[in-house]
């Protein structure tokens, strides 16, 4: 990244995404050491992996500890055609202040969802 910035003239910066299938503790680490070595590299933090049983309010704490909004972009991996989509994409928008999400189309699955998302992105 240094490099780029040096040789290229480009501004790289990075979403860190955690790991679901681990501990959100682990999330918790890896962000605050993450956030310490390198501030300025780090705009966002998400949730990648897998999905199945690895709700996103299980990071909900994470995602609050954000310090000093300086990961303040959160995005999260929402399956389509998953099982409990719309639920899923539901924690993603209600319980993180999420402020992307990848693959979320199955919000159009429910009109109550999509009123709560329209809501939070003209807020």
């Amino acid at each position: 990244m240094q490099d780029a910035r040096r040789l290229l003239d480009v501004r790289i910066q990075l979403i860190m995404c955690f790991l679901r299938d681990h501990p959100a503790e682990y999330a918790m680490a890896t962000l605050l050491e993450s956030l310490a070595a390198v501030p300025e590299w780090i705009v966002g933090v998400g949730l990648d992996s897998r999905r199945a049983r690895q709700p996103p309010v299980k990071f909900a704490k994470v995602f609050a500890a954000r310090p000093g909004q300086r990961a303040n972009q959160l995005t999260m991996h929402c399956d389509v055609v998953r099982r409990n989509s719309v639920e899923h994409i539901r924690q993603c928008v209600t319980s993180s202040a999420s402020t992307a999400s990848d693959h979320g189309v199955n919000c159009l699955d429910s009109a109550e969802l999509q009123t709560e998302i329209r809501a939070r992105a003209s807020a």
